[in-house]
């Protein structure tokens, strides 16, 4: 359970990283 809760916050980290790096790409 513990985990889990711990891979979705990783897993919307990354979503997030990714997301910028595409913004910044695009510039």
């Amino acid at each position: 359970e513990f985990r889990n809760w711990e891979s979705a916050w990783a897993l919307e980290a990354l979503y997030v990283i990714v997301f910028d790096i595409r913004g910044l790409a695009e510039q």
